[in-house]
C-alpha cells in the first residue's frame, strides 16, 4: 500500500508556476499511489458551487478525476482557505471532502486534520458558519471570488514563512497539540497549516507513536508518504 499526504500550495487565479508544480507532483509521485489526502490550502480561495469551477483551479480538479478514475481514493481535508467543497467537488472529480479523517491504516490507528482549527481566528470561524457559506451560495462563485479578493480577507501575498524564535515557538505548539492527541489513543497524528514540515516519534506505554507535519509542497516541497514496507515518513519532492 502506498498513502499520499501534502498541502498548503495555496493556488492563486494568476499562479500558474504553482499550479505546474502541483500537476507534476500529483503525476510523479501520486499515480502509483493507493491513496491522496490533500490536507488543506491546496486553494487561497475555494467554496464549492453547483455545476461550476473555477476556471484556474480545473486543470487540478481535472487531474484528481483521472486519479480517481484510476483507482486511486482521494480525500480533500478542508483547510481555512476551503470552505465547503460542496457536491460538486464529489460529483465532478469523484473525490471525498471531510473537515478531519480518523483513519485505520493497516492497523494504525491515525487522526489527519489540516490544522487550522488549533489556532482558529474570529474571521475564519465567522466565514465557516453555514449562515455565511449561505451567503456566498447567495452571491454566486463571481461577486464572492471578486469580494475575496477586493477584501484582502484570504489572499495572503505569499506562503507563510516563520524563521528563528518564531519557527521554533510554531513547531513546538503544534507538537503539543499532537501530544494531546496522541494521548487520546491514536498511533499517528497528521497536520498541516503550520508550512513546517515535522516529524517527531514518541514512545508511551512500550508503544511507539507519530507526530508528521506535511510542511506545504511549494516552498518546503515536502510531503508526507506512507508505505507498508517503510511505514509513515517525511519526504522532499525534487524532481523539477
Amino acid at each position: 500500500m502506498k498513502l499520499i499526504f501534502f498541502s498548503d500550495a495555496h493556488l492563486k487565479r494568476k499562479s500558474r508556476d504553482r499550479v505546474s508544480l502541483v500537476l507534476h507532483f500529483l503525476d510523479d509521485v501520486c499515480m502509483d499511489a493507493d491513496g491522496i489526502y490533500i490536507l488543506g490550502d491546496l486553494f487561497e480561495f475555494y467554496h464549492g458551487y453547483e455545476n461550476y469551477i473555477y476556471p484556474w483551479y480545473r486543470d487540478v480538479l481535472d487531474k484528481f478525476r483521472v486519479l480517481v478514475g484510476a483507482g486511486k481514493r482521494l480525500y480533500f481535508i478542508e483547510g481555512n482557505h476551503e470552505f465547503n467543497m460542496g457536491k460538486y467537488f464529489r460529483t465532478y472529480t469523484g473525490g471525498e471532502y471531510a473537515d478531519s479523517l480518523n483513519m485505520d491504516v493497516e492497523g494504525k490507528k491515525v487522526y489527519i486534520a489540516h490544522g487550522y482549527e488549533i489556532r482558529r481566528d474570529m474571521l475564519h470561524s465567522l466565514v465557516k458558519t453555514r449562515f455565511t457559506q449561505s451567503i456566498m451560495d447567495i452571491l454566486g462563485p463571481f461577486l464572492t471570488w471578486r469580494i475575496a479578493e477586493v477584501a484582502g480577507f484570504f489572499f495572503s501575498k505569499k506562503n507563510k514563512v516563520f524563521t528563528g524564535e518564531k519557527r521554533i515557538y510554531f513547531r513546538n505548539f503544534y507538537r503539543r497539540y499532537a501530544m494531546k492527541k496522541l494521548r487520546e489513543g491514536y498511533d499517528g497524528i497528521i497536520l498541516a497549516h503550520s508550512h513546517i514540515a515535522d516529524a517527531m516519534e514518541y514512545e508511551e506505554g512500550g508503544k511507539k507513536r507519530f507526530y508528521l507535519n506535511t510542511g506545504d509542497i511549494i516552498n518546503e516541497r515536502t510531503y508526507v508518504e506512507y508505505t507498508t514496507k517503510s511505514g509513515f515518513n517525511l519526504r522532499r519532492y525534487d524532481q523539477i
